[in-house]
């Protein structure tokens, strides 16, 4: 008589904790539009700054990010060709957060380069740099992957031996030790020797 008691505690205490934990969650959801043209872009990069949460637009431009506890978020939407947008938003209550975005077409600036069908041998020791400076020499590091190091760019002045990076599209990391994919905007990364 007394085991069916417990269990129904139990029963109740752990669904008033599911139901209690379902109702902490947001779902973000949206599109993402050419301002320009108002055309709907496909493939826009939509995440939540400082975390593995995010996803990509669909065809017909929209997002849906489900499941995301509250919090304070800061909403990055990057596209190649396309200014980065930044949303920010407070949730305290369950429901849907709506956002629909207008990106606004940006010129890729890069720098004069000669086509020879091979990369050029200062931005491979650029990148190689970049890898020492930003990913380290750990055990872990060694099972850590740039997906898509082309977006990277680098100065490195000779006299000085500062060193920057930066990119104006989405980084692509992969640390198989660790089990994760990490997609960034890199601003700026600076070493300064002493």
């Amino acid at each position: 008589m007394k085991i069916i008691p417990s269990l129904a505690v139990i029963f109740l205490i752990l669904s008033t904790s599911i139901g209690a934990q379902q109702s902490s969650l947001i779902d973000i959801k949206g599109s993402v539009v050419d301002e320009e043209t108002g055309a709907s872009l496909e493939n826009v990069n939509v995440f939540l700054a400082n975390t593995s949460i995010g996803t990509t637009t669909e065809k017909n431009g929209t997002f849906n990010i489900e499941n995301t506890p509250f919090g304070t978020y800061d909403i990055i939407f990057s596209h190649i060709g396309y200014k980065t947008e930044k949303r920010s938003i407070l949730s305290y209550k369950q429901g849907n957060y709506n956002f629909n975005i207008s990106l606004k077409p940006q010129a890729i600036n890069l720098n004069q380069i000669n086509v020879t069908g091979t990369i050029p041998e200062d931005w491979k020791e650029n990148l190689k740099l970049f890898i020492k400076y930003f990913i380290g020499k750990t055990e872990n590091s060694e099972k850590t992957k740039i997906l898509n190091p082309e977006v990277l760019n680098f100065v490195k002045d000779e006299k000085t031996n500062i060193f920057k990076a930066y990119s104006d599209s989405v980084l692509r990391i992969e640390n198989r030790s660790l089990g994760y994919i990490l997609s960034i905007i890199l601003d700026s990364l600076v070493y300064i020797p002493n």
